[in-house]
């Protein structure tokens, strides 16, 4: 709701608001699925910690490019506020 209202303001394209809102849903289901399997399987309680070793080739290589996405944007958002500040 944050990133439409933010999209809505012109901050983000849409593009953008769809690239970052997968990110987050895929990083969140890594989460629950790690949580789910230190509940049922590990009999632990949950924590917040994705073990790089116990991912698939494809969910690293996805984690790898998120984290790639999160940067972006992190760096999109500098710039645009410093030249909010600036200009």
């Amino acid at each position: 709701e944050r990133l439409k209202a933010l999209q809505k303001k012109g901050v983000f394209t849409e593009a953008e608001v769809l690239e970052l809102s997968q990110s987050y849903y895929f990083l969140m289901s890594m989460r629950l699925k790690n949580q789910a399997n230190q509940i049922i399987h590990d009999k632990s309680d949950p924590d917040n910690y994705i073990h790089i070793d116990k991912l698939t080739t494809i969910e690293e290589a996805t984690l790898k490019e998120i984290f790639k996405i999160i940067k972006n944007f992190q760096l999109g958002i500098k710039v645009r506020f410093t030249n909010r500040l600036l200009g």
